[in-house]
């Protein structure tokens, strides 16, 4: 049974802006992070991570100390109204808990005389800065721009707008785009706190989750993005981006028919993308329909073969040989050569496969030829490719 404890210690009141501090863990749980939820007479007012490390907090028997949150609320908050302020424990697909109890804060109120706050009132709509964003963007890199200009160019936007919820996710895509995922995290995390229901924030936390193999943390992003928006991953169905994080989440849920129609749906989107096809490419293997990815293939194409080259190169990578398989692996390498003929990392495998030296002169078209017998041997029957081909056929006139 969850024993939340917790305590808004300080409130500072400023002209523009409120900032809140405190802490909130499970006794019952002491090493895991809580979720907490800021309300204001029943309005949620903000969620946040509370994981800062306060000294008070260990010296004081309060776990590791890493229990603690500073929140900016970007309006100032009325002082005669500051007693309604609660702190909610928030549970799973957005449930709060019943708000603790603790001593009163104290309250700092750094107002000028001339600034009113701001009463309980809806908070105005943020200018979304993502267009200019990447407008701005698109000239430094056609001017050849470096990493530090356009670290510049955020950096002067945050002084203006150091609330704004698009920019820190702009910056966030930044960072995610350079593989700097510790800095994205960071980045989206201060989308969430200036705006909640930052989907798009959630959704590239996910996706990191996943790269970082914490399916767990990955699928709390999901709840979110769900009890904000379900209709979110219908919405997106033209998103290259959401189908693939789609089908990375089916083929780990081993729904492997519906991770394939994702997938297609994204090499529809973008036949460029290597990830994607490379995910394919297993994906019929699992299937052991190797045959429909050359339908496909011949119905899209990447526009270069290097494409095609470094998916199936990865795909290579990625494989563990079976011993009490070994010839399953060499039909699949064979298979691959109808895709890319002149893949040198291929035609290596095949040659360690089957012990072949170096000296072979007739190496790649001995590879070709066994190739196509083994495209051959796949289709199994005359029936099985009829079926498919009247399948194919029928779904192409539906469409």
């Amino acid at each position: 049974m969850k024993q939340f404890e917790g305590s808004i210690n300080q409130i500072n009141i400023q002209n523009n802006q409120t900032i809140v501090l405190g802490w909130l863990w499970d006794s019952s749980h002491p090493d895991e992070v809580c979720q907490g939820t800021l309300s204001l007479n029943d309005k949620v007012l903000a969620s946040f991570e509370c994981s800062q490390y306060r000294e008070d907090l260990q010296q004081n028997g309060i776990g590791d100390g890493k229990h603690a949150y500073e929140i900016i609320l970007n309006h100032p908050l009325a002082p005669e109204n500051i007693d309604q302020l609660k702190l909610h424990p928030q549970g799973k697909k957005e449930k709060l808990y019943k708000a603790v109890s603790h001593e009163p804060a104290n309250i700092i109120d750094n107002r000028s005389d001339e600034q009113s706050p701001i009463e309980e009132q809806e908070q105005p709509q943020q200018h979304d800065f993502s267009e200019e964003i990447d407008k701005e963007l698109e000239e430094i890199y056609a001017q050849e721009g470096s990493r530090n200009e356009v670290l510049e160019y955020f950096e002067t936007l945050k002084t203006k707008h150091p609330e704004n919820y698009s920019i820190h996710h702009k910056l966030g895509d930044f960072y995610f785009n350079q593989d700097q995922f510790d800095e994205s995290i960071k980045n989206y995390n201060l989308a969430i706190q200036f705006n909640p229901h930052a989907l798009w924030s959630y959704h590239n936390l996910s996706v990191i989750c996943i790269k970082r193999d914490d399916w767990p943390k990955s699928d709390e992003y999901i709840e979110k993005i769900n009890a904000i928006h379900p209709e979110f991953w219908n919405d997106n169905r033209d998103n290259f981006l959401v189908q693939l994080h789609l089908g990375e989440r089916l083929t780990h849920q081993n729904k492997i028919p519906e991770a394939l129609n994702t997938y297609k749906n994204a090499f529809f989107l973008n036949p460029n993308s290597i990830e994607c096809l490379y995910q394919l490419i297993q994906l019929h293997f699992i299937q052991n329909s190797f045959i429909e990815l050359l339908f496909l293939l011949d119905e899209k194409q990447p526009s270069e073969q290097n494409i095609i080259d470094e998916a199936v190169e990865k795909w290579i990578e990625n494989s563990t040989v079976n011993n009490n398989d070994s010839q399953g692996y060499l039909s699949k390498l064979e298979n691959l050569l109808l895709l890319s003929p002149n893949c040198q990392a291929i035609h290596q495998e095949i040659k360690t496969c089957k012990g072949v030296d170096d000296s072979s002169n007739d190496l790649i078209e001995n590879d070709l030829n066994d190739g196509i017998q083994s495209y051959e041997n796949n289709l199994v029957s005359i029936e099985q490719f009829l079926n498919f081909m009247d399948s194919h056929l029928q779904n192409e006139r539906i469409t």
